[in-house]
């Protein structure tokens, strides 16, 4: 088990350092929960994006350093579609009073993600985003899950759309960063 850990965390290290990173300033914000679901916190869901124009969502407080989560543009479709099917249930369990969790789609990135419906409660539903491995099927300690609220989700699925149009890429900001700092 050990040996997966150390596997795990070096291809998340060679996949930073296989190219340069740029953060994004999009304020994404995700929730935390306690112990129960009465206990939560906001924090900012932080974007990176690198040349190679893959994408990292790290949902980090100032309590933890968190790990991200890697998307590439071409995986914007599946994650775009998975937002939409959460965006639909979101307004079904909410007109119904519904309160479950139900698991939407899984995401093989270079790593493995599974992506979620959860509900807080009859009112409020989260779009969620967790790695998993097969020593731990659910969250893992020290890697927490990203739990984003309807108006953050739709956030994410704009972002998405921008990566895959090509309208937000490294190149654009490294080209942008050369020409205003010369």
């Amino acid at each position: 088990m050990k040996r997966t850990f150390i596997l795990f965390f070096l291809s998340l290290s060679l996949l930073g350092c296989a190219s340069e990173r740029y953060q994004l300033s999009y304020e994404i914000m995700g929730t935390r929960f306690g112990n129960t679901l009465q206990f939560s916190s906001e924090y900012r869901a932080f974007i990176e994006i690198y040349s190679n124009n893959s994408i990292a969502i790290t949902s980090k407080d100032f309590s933890s350093k968190g790990t991200p989560f890697f998307f590439s543009r071409e995986d914007a479709d599946q994650l775009i579609s998975a937002i939409n099917k959460y965006l639909e249930w979101d307004l079904k369990a909410t007109q119904n009073h519904d309160f479950f969790d139900k698991q939407i789609d899984t995401m093989d990135t270079g790593q493995k993600a599974e992506i979620w419906f959860v509900s807080g409660n009859e009112r409020s539903h989260y779009f969620t985003i967790g790695l998993r491995t097969w020593a731990y099927p659910g969250e893992m300690p020290g890697l927490p899950d990203l739990h984003l609220d309807r108006e953050n989700a739709i956030k994410l699925k704009v972002l998405m759309q921008k990566i895959k149009s090509g309208e937000i890429s490294a190149t654009n900001r490294i080209d942008r960063i050369d020409i205003e700092y010369k």
